[in-house]
């Protein structure tokens, strides 16, 4: 056990387990770490300042178990690639724990392994200072609000963050999964960026940006927000590839100055949940122009929520509302807002389990996976195209007194598990 007062400079290598208490550690340029704690090995130091002056070599490199409580953390500023280093690499074996201190300049961690950052006030500045590069990062009640270096999370590896605040980008780069709750961010830029295949949770979270979108998917990864709050007078949701966009619960989306929500390329994006309970309240997407806009290759889902804007609540295609709803819109004030509303009785097409249906399709589309279902027709129906019957449905289809003029067209897929009757007869 070590356990003395350091000076300057000192290279600390161990092997076992070493304690240091109330100690000045100042860091000279050495590649394996002025404190290396091999694998295996166990480290904790408290109450202690740390620093390192020069510009290349680790400061910390951790193999085993390391602990640092309290610290103050003062490193020289140096950029990774020109010879630097990360101030802490934590390895693929490395468990390394930061709790309370501070933290400036330089770059604070490169994890391969398992680290936990608690309390850690940053005020540090520079790329990628949070790297996260397979591992697992957990960050929790971090406080960089005064800081310019952002979070990053690479080669499928996996970020938690909870609480704190952000004052630059927390991006999802090639990483599998980022977490995000009850964190404040707020930027001049992007504030959160799925850059991946990978899956973006981002839960009871407020996100400002004062310039770009607040919420950036670039890749064909999925970003689920859920109570949240997204703000920014540019699009507060820029989805611009092939990826996924989930908004539910009472989340609030926002832009000062266009789109609440733009769908740019052939992604999809889902204003609530399917599940046949329907809330006209929240989710609440505004936009100054258009709540969303939706290109013509995007899909659009409307299941729960008020979609508003200036010049109009959607532009573009609303592909899909939760079955046996409707889309209406009313004007107050400059904004023209959507939500869904039950389709009545003038204008049922078919009924099932008691819920009108604007169209076949859509009931068809309704009925149980599991369970025979029973469809009534109230109108005649001329087909406009195939009707498609999904193969894990049963379904009676009761003409009602009403016909159905296929011309060209059919019911497709599995046919024979579609009994048509009218008036109790096969036809």
């Amino acid at each position: 056990t070590l356990s003395t007062l350091l000076t300057s400079p000192q290279v600390i290598d161990n092997k076992g387990t070493a304690i240091i208490n109330n100690s000045t550690i100042t860091a000279i340029n050495t590649e394996n770490g002025a404190i290396n704690n091999e694998e295996n090995a166990i480290l904790k130091v408290t109450d202690s300042t740390i620093t390192k002056t020069d510009t290349t070599g680790n400061t910390i490199l951790n193999s085993g178990t390391a602990t640092f409580d309290n610290i103050q953390f003062s490193f020289s500023y140096s950029y990774y690639g020109r010879g630097a280093f990360y101030n802490i690499t934590n390895n693929t074996t490395g468990n390394l724990t930061v709790t309370g201190g501070t933290y400036s300049n330089g770059y604070f961690i490169r994890n391969y392994g398992i680290a936990t950052i608690n309390d850690l006030v940053d005020t540090s500045s520079g790329d990628d200072d949070m790297y996260n590069s397979g591992g697992t990062l957990n960050l929790n009640n971090v406080d960089k609000s005064n800081s310019s270096s952002p979070v990053s999370n690479n080669n499928n590896g996996t970020v938690n963050i909870k609480g704190g605040s952000y004052s630059s980008n927390i991006g999802n780069n090639y990483g599998n999964l980022l977490n995000i709750s009850g964190a404040i961010i707020k930027t001049y830029y992007s504030a959160v960026s799925n850059n991946s295949s990978g899956t973006v949770n981002i839960e009871d979270t407020t996100i400002e940006s004062q310039n770009n979108e607040a919420i950036y998917n670039s890749g064909i990864g999925i970003v689920n927000i859920k109570n949240s709050i997204v703000k920014t007078r540019y699009y507060s949701i820029n989805n611009w590839s092939t990826g996924t966009i989930n908004i539910t619960g009472t989340s609030n989306i926002t832009s000062t100055e266009n789109y609440g929500i733009y769908n740019y390329s052939t992604g999809t994006i889902n204003i609530g949940t399917k599940d046949g309970n329907v809330s006209t309240e929240v989710p609440v997407i505004t936009g100054k122009t258009y709540g969303v806009s939706n290109s013509d290759s995007g899909k659009v889902n409307f299941y729960d929520g008020i979609v508003s804007g200036e010049t109009g609540a959607f532009y573009g295609t609303v592909n899909e509302v939760e079955p046996g709803y409707k889309v209406v819109t009313n004007k107050v004030d400059t904004l023209t807002s959507a939500t869904l509303a039950l389709v009545g009785d003038d204008e049922k097409v078919a009924v099932l389990n008691g819920i009108n249906f604007s169209s076949l399709q859509d009931a068809i589309n309704s009925a149980s996976d599991t369970t025979e279902s029973i469809i009534t027709l109230y109108a005649n129906i001329v087909f406009d195209s195939n009707i498609t019957v999904p193969a894990n449905k049963n379904i009676k289809l009761y003409l009602n007194g009403y016909t159905l003029n296929k011309g060209s067209y059919d019911f497709t897929r599995l046919q024979r598990r579609l009994c048509v009757q009218d008036d109790a007869q096969n036809q």
